[in-house]
């Protein structure tokens, strides 16, 4: 997640999206001291329920107070007003919180991004579905020709199988599963189970008929 403030910027006090980044008050005498700073923030996502992921992204900010006097930060929403829009996320709105209550005032920004997943339902998991789905065809041959059925249903997993070799690039590549990888694994398990039906029923065909 890249944050960052354009520090060639100038801008006056009567301009609307001038914010001081944080205002600080101390007995008796109120100061308002804006810092411009341009900096990169890196978080690891969670994508467990990828594509359907939520990623919340925090920024503290505390100040250490040199010369023993009290200090406390107050947010000031305006001051982040240049988030650009992202191609593949919903930028939800940023939600500000403050813990004046210690050595070290903090203000916590906080950032939440929502994942664009009608593509990968329409382009990934709609497809792969009917796709699986048509393994029930085989239902419909007579359980004597065996051949006919397994011919259809190892097609079926073949197709399945290229078609998730074709969608792997656009997927994430993590070492824990996410809830794309339980759905294509379960459209997967799916044509198995046919398969072994279609055996089990032939089998069993076989031995009524002798």
């Amino acid at each position: 997640m890249l944050n960052r403030v354009d520090t060639n910027i100038k801008r006056s006090a009567s301009d609307p999206l001038y914010n001081p980044v944080a205002a600080i008050t101390k007995e008796g005498v109120r100061e308002t001291s804006c810092y411009v700073t341009q900096e990169t923030f890196y978080e690891n996502f969670e994508l467990e329920n990828f594509p359907f992921d939520l990623q919340r992204l925090k920024i503290m900010i505390s100040v250490i107070p040199k010369d023993g006097r009290p200090y406390f930060i107050i947010p000031r929403e305006g001051y982040v007003n240049q988030m650009k829009e992202l191609p593949n996320w919903n930028v939800l709105k940023p939600e500000f919180s403050s813990i004046p209550d210690r050595p070290n005032p903090l203000m916590i920004y906080s950032l939440t991004l929502q994942r664009k997943w009608q593509w990968y339902v329409s382009n990934h998991m709609l497809v792969l579905g009917m796709l699986s789905s048509t393994v029930f065809y085989a239902q419909t041959i007579p359980v004597s020709d065996l051949n006919d059925r397994g011919a259809i249903t190892f097609t079926l997993l073949l197709t399945v199988t290229a078609f998730k070799y074709t969608i792997s690039d656009s997927l994430p590549k993590i070492s824990y599963m996410t809830f794309m990888d339980y759905y294509i694994l379960s459209n997967f398990m799916m044509n198995f189970v046919i398969i072994a039906e279609n055996v089990i029923v032939g089998r069993l065909w076989d031995e009524e008929d002798t």
